[in-house]
């Protein structure tokens, strides 16, 4: 079955949208104008929306750049950062995602009881759940098409919203000195009112054309939000005075011209985002199952016929019955808080080192400047701070240890990731900046340029290579043959010798090799050694082994001459005829 089946309004614009609007709109929105006035409200809701315009700009970027495959936000930072770090934020997001939906669907219960106080609150909630259940596994399809309902119950709501009198008398005996809260506290309130932006992106694995859909879809979402919040702030500070709007979170509904549809958009804005969160959350499990990131992979990769991640569907929807059944989960909410904004600044940074790198490879369609990412990822993790710094180190040490975790698995790579190219950035710029400065030999260490004379060559004697060179120094192996071999043979040869530094390699000690082509080996070594020496690190001593062949004593010796001209030390080995090493307990040497 072809599972590239949604379309842009559809597939991302739809849940991302109705993920924005949601329940922070109705029922804090005025409490937050009423907080910190119609200026204050104003930089909170433009503050919050520069950082997802930000993230939204970056996600726009990457995904025209690259296939994204399912998974959205986990397969971005997975084929950018690789599998591991991406891992290290999938399984985090996953459970938000998973865990929203009982929020969720107990914000939808808590309406749902105020409207209908005789209902029973757990019974409104299983309810909801299996509904929410049936949709997702019956098909996403269907879980779209529904919520093209629920936006037109929104739409509705806002138009009773919009209409609405301002009636209310102002409340008694309210002290707006008592009840004042400082402006980054409100900030906080407000902030996860815009961490919805991911919703559309999550279902990357099924759109028909994510490069396209995904930039459209998301940046359009978050402006058409943006404008309604905006509209909501100033329609609150005209409708009631501040201590109406601090005192009453739900006067929004006593203020609009009907009732009715503002309590069915407060229900539907809840029900839609469990909605979407539902089918989200299962796609992104889908994906981790594929690339073998989680416990039962197999189990979690798999798709019915309809295409739907049928096992994901049920899984998630049990996590989340588990953790509606927990009841209060106030303490848990900090923590999803900033696993969705751990994200958001992952993707962020993915770009501006992809950009920042000047990878060539990186040519989205849909341009940024850095700055745009850099601010975002800024915007993400401050906010993560001020919202509850003990949750925050929390959420950043999990990830660390899933990190650690993941990278000790050593997995299979499935595409090219940026670490290699930050690495090489790094130590790039490092020598531009040694290359300026003036050389001392107390930073001297030992850094070997070591001939490989014959196929026993030095190899037996790593270990004591190891021992001098460790831990921060360097060896640099070379190997001189006849010219006019088969490129195969050489190339052969080259691995060979590779395969032998495993060893030193395995241990941290930085080492390369090369074999060279040449008429004779003294004319080769000597070219080797000019080279290297003017190579950015270059060696300091030759190290030589007189217990190899003894025909290369008369090479031997002249390439130590012309290392000393080349000013480079000389490290010479002869070991005992009888014992070798010996017992390793002592070493022997002589210094000029």
């Amino acid at each position: 079955m072809n599972s590239k089946r949604f379309s842009t309004f559809e597939g991302v614009f739809t849940p991302t949208l109705l993920s924005i609007l949601g329940v922070i709109m109705y029922l804090r929105l005025g409490w937050v104008v009423g907080q910190a006035g119609l200026g204050g409200a104003l930089l909170i809701i433009v503050i919050s929306n520069l950082i997802t315009i930000c993230t939204g700009l970056s996600i726009a970027s990457i995904t025209t750049n690259m296939r994204v495959g399912a998974g959205g936000a986990y397969s971005i930072i997975s084929k950018s950062l690789g599998l591991e770090v991406g891992g290290a934020i999938g399984i985090p997001l996953y459970l938000s995602q998973a865990l929203s939906v009982a929020f969720y669907i107990t914000g939808f219960s808590e309406c749902w009881v105020a409207v209908f106080p005789a209902h029973s609150f757990i019974l409104v909630s299983l309810t909801a759940w299996l509904l929410l259940l049936a949709i997702s596994y019956t098909s996403a399809r269907l879980a779209f098409r529904l919520q093209y309902l629920i936006m037109a119950i929104i739409a509705l709501s806002l138009v009773s919203v919009f209409l609405g009198k301002g009636h209310l008398a102002a409340a008694g005996g309210l002290s707006l000195v008592d009840i004042r809260v400082p402006f980054w506290k409100v900030f906080v309130i407000f902030f996860p009112a815009v961490t919805g932006i991911l919703a559309g992106v999550s279902m990357s694995g099924e759109l028909k054309n994510p490069q396209r859909s995904i930039p459209l879809g998301t940046l359009s979402a978050i402006a058409v939000a943006f404008f309604i919040y905006l509209s909501m702030a100033f329609w609150f500070k005209r409708m009631a005075a501040p201590g109406e709007l601090i005192a009453n979170t739900s006067i929004i509904i006593e203020l609009s011209r009907w009732r009715l549809p503002v309590i069915a958009g407060i229900m539907g804005a809840t029900l839609s985002s469990a909605l979407s969160m539902f089918v989200a959350s299962s796609r992104t499990l889908l994906a981790l199952g594929k690339h073998r990131i989680i416990p039962m992979s197999l189990s979690f990769a798999g798709v019915n016929r309809k295409g739907e991640p049928a096992v994901a569907i049920i899984f998630t929807a049990f996590l989340s019955l588990l953790a509606i059944s927990l009841g209060n989960l106030n303490r848990i909410a900090g923590v999803l808080t900033m696993f969705f904004l751990i994200t958001y600044g992952m993707l962020n940074i993915s770009v501006f080192i992809e950009k920042g790198l000047g990878i060539v490879s990186f040519r989205p369609r849909f341009r940024v400047h850095p700055v745009f990412s850099f601010l975002g990822s800024i915007g993400c993790f401050y906010a993560m701070f001020l919202i509850n710094p003990f949750f925050s180190l929390i959420s950043a040490l999990l990830i660390i240890i899933i990190y650690a975790v993941l990278l000790r698995r050593q997995m299979k790579r499935e595409w090219p990731d940026v670490r290699k190219g930050v690495f090489i950035f790094i130590a790039e710029q490092a020598l531009k900046i040694s290359g300026r400065l003036p050389y001392h030999p107390k930073i001297w260490k030992p850094n070997l340029l070591v001939p490989v004379l014959n196929g026993k060559g030095i190899f037996h004697e790593v270990e004591f290579i190891k021992a001098i060179v460790a831990p921060s120094g360097r060896t640099d192996f070379f190997k001189i043959v006849p010219p006019g071999k088969p490129a195969q043979e050489l190339q052969e040869l080259k691995e060979s010798l590779r395969s032998r530094l495993r060893p030193l390699r395995e241990e941290g000690v930085l080492c390369s090799s090369v074999v060279l082509e040449a008429g004779d080996f003294s004319q080769g070594a000597k070219l080797v050694m000019q080279l290297k020496c003017e190579d950015c690190l270059p060696p300091n001593v030759l190290f030589v082994d007189l217990d190899q062949d003894k025909s290369f004593d008369p090479l031997l010796k002249e390439l130590i001459y012309t290392a000393t001209d080349y000013g480079l030390g000389n490290m010479v080995l002869r070991l005992h005829p009888d014992f070798g090493l010996g017992h390793k307990k002592k070493i022997n040497f002589w210094v000029r």
